[in-house]
């Protein structure tokens, strides 16, 4: 199945739930959606990155592994990796990171291997859904597909109204997404990034 035809599939199961079928009216707009593009992760100060390095002969990468696989990213934005010392990765995309790191062992490793996955990206999802959680999110996922994880809204959500709540810059951004029209898919918000807070709001306070 087509990745856009079963993110729709997903979104139309759980809104679903929004309203009663003579409110709801689901993605109108344009014939043609133009959807946001996937973002890529930036490396920040706390993050914890798995790094794995491999090569074809397996012996020349084994001091590189030798400290485990888990690094966290200091306060100054650098790692420490046996062997090549510190390294400066903040601010660098996954790739850009395994970019670097092949660059430095290329010179004593012969066709070295790097794979970087962040493992402490979370995003949250609070409020009028089935199952509230933190998610781990080791890349960007669609807001859609974290409220399918979630198991979708509860009879009481507001749907029209979704807050965002993303930390740029050292500020708190808030994004209203109205999940029923097919602004959603041309939103910032379309793809959650690390540390993303999702609140679905009720529709009626008891």
């Amino acid at each position: 199945m087509h990745k856009t035809t079963s993110i729709l599939l997903v979104a139309i199961s759980f809104l679903a739930g929004c309203t009663s079928p003579r409110q709801m009216t689901l993605f109108t707009g344009a014939n043609s959606v133009k959807i946001a593009p996937m973002p890529s992760y930036v490396i920040e100060p706390g993050d914890l990155l798995k790094i794995t390095f491999s090569a074809t002969n397996a012996e020349t990468v084994v001091l590189y592994n030798s400290a485990g696989n888990d690094f966290l990213v200091r306060a100054d934005g650098t790692i420490t990796v046996p062997v090549l010392g510190r390294i400066a990765v903040a601010g660098k995309t996954a790739a850009e990171a395994i970019e670097l790191l092949t660059n430095l062992m290329v010179k004593q490793v012969r066709e070295p291997i790097v794979l970087v996955e962040f493992t402490n990206a979370t995003v949250s999802v609070l409020g009028e859904v089935n199952h509230p959680a933190e998610l781990s999110v080791p890349y960007p996922i669609t807001l859609t597909e974290a409220l399918g994880q979630v198991g979708g809204f509860t009879t009481n959500a507001r749907c029209k109204d979704v807050l965002v709540l993303r930390n740029t810059n050292g500020s708190v951004v808030k994004y209203h997404i109205n999940l029923l029209t097919d602004d959603l898919f041309a939103s910032p918000c379309y793809y959650l990034q690390k540390g993303d807070v999702v609140y679905v709001a009720p529709l009626h306070t008891k």
